[in-house]
């Protein structure tokens, strides 16, 4: 069972507010890093048109998203067929647009979950 997702925090830098969020989800590292990596395995994402900047599989991707922003991805082993997922999402205006990254990457990472069959 996947335990609930946990917004982590917010901090403002010159840029913008960083948001970060996690989630646990139950499926490889391998198979979340496929997830974001894959252009053909990104049925769960909500923003598709985002590039894959660096990784280093399978713990740590760097997003370019579509409106210029940056997401760092970091997934973490929690036993065989577990991982955390921490999101980073640097350049947020403001709190209402923290909240509103934090419900999509919410919204998102869930529908990963449930197609990696969590």
């Amino acid at each position: 069972m996947t335990k609930p997702p946990v917004p982590v925090a917010s901090t403002p830098t010159p840029a913008g507010i960083t948001m970060t969020f996690k989630r646990i989800i139950e499926a490889t590292p391998s198979d979340v890093f496929r997830a974001f990596n894959d252009p053909t395995r990104r049925g769960w994402c909500l923003t598709p048109g985002y590039k894959v900047r660096s990784h280093v599989a399978p713990r740590a991707l760097s997003l370019g998203m579509p409106d210029g922003g940056m997401v760092v991805i970091g997934i973490a082993r929690m036993g065989n067929v577990r991982c955390a997922v921490d999101v980073t999402q640097r350049g947020c205006v403001d709190a209402d647009a923290v909240a509103s990254a934090r419900a999509e990457w919410r919204d998102a990472l869930a529908r990963m979950a449930e197609l990696l069959g969590d």
